[in-house]
């Protein structure tokens, strides 16, 4: 989807995925999600197109392909919610590792011309990538999500795009303007509401009564 897109587009896109993990762990579970999880799903959407949205937003080609691989990253945060509380999540890790590179070789040479030139930095690059980019990050969200909910790890894991702003700030000099501040405020703001529950929303009613 990027290569026929732009990088603030296809930011913001991929955390549709956001908006669908609730719904879909309900079909799956069976268990209607908190209103906390809706509201702290919101804010990070809202929170997402602070931080990457710049100028005029259109829909491109690019930009289907990328809700389709954010609906697909849903269905697996949904999965794992529910099968990480009955398997052994390291088992259930390694073979979500093992199909995705499976598939992703397949892609490769069915799909596209592959000409590579090895050296230092791409060896490195291909280390970091599979594993701290992959292998590691697939075994640690699949180990937090047989502690917490679908919902909840989504809104984590959103958070990606707050630590992607900070660290361009920090390591390539990148500027966090107003709405650098606003959105990161408002991912915060999310995570704050999905931890603290369910229960602030009812004392709330309570009050009122």
């Amino acid at each position: 989807g990027l290569k026929y897109t732009t990088v603030g587009n296809n930011a913001f896109i991929t955390s549709a995925y956001v908006i669908v993990v609730p719904f879909m762990a309900w079909i799956l579970t069976r268990e209607r999600p908190k209103t906390n999880s809706f509201v702290a799903v919101l804010l990070t959407v809202l929170g997402i197109a602070f931080l990457t949205l710049q100028g005029s937003f259109s829909i491109s080609k690019g930009d289907g392909i990328t809700l389709m691989g954010a609906l697909f990253f849903g269905l697996e945060l949904a999965l794992l919610g529910k099968y990480a509380k009955k398997m052994d999540v390291l088992i259930l890790a390694f073979l979500e590792a093992a199909v995705a590179g499976l598939f992703f070789w397949i892609y490769t040479f069915s799909f596209e011309t592959v000409y590579v030139l090895w050296d230092r930095s791409l060896i490195l690059s291909m280390l970091y990538i599979t594993f701290f980019g992959s292998v590691i990050t697939h075994i640690t969200v699949t180990v937090a999500l047989k502690y917490t909910t679908s919902s909840r790890g989504a809104v984590l894991c959103a958070t990606e795009s707050l630590f992607g702003v900070f660290l361009a700030a920090i390591f390539l000099g990148e500027r966090l303007f107003i709405r650098g501040w606003i959105g990161s405020v408002l991912v915060l703001s999310a995570v704050l509401v999905a931890e603290l529950g369910e229960g602030m929303f009812r004392g709330k009613a309570n009050l009122s009564q």
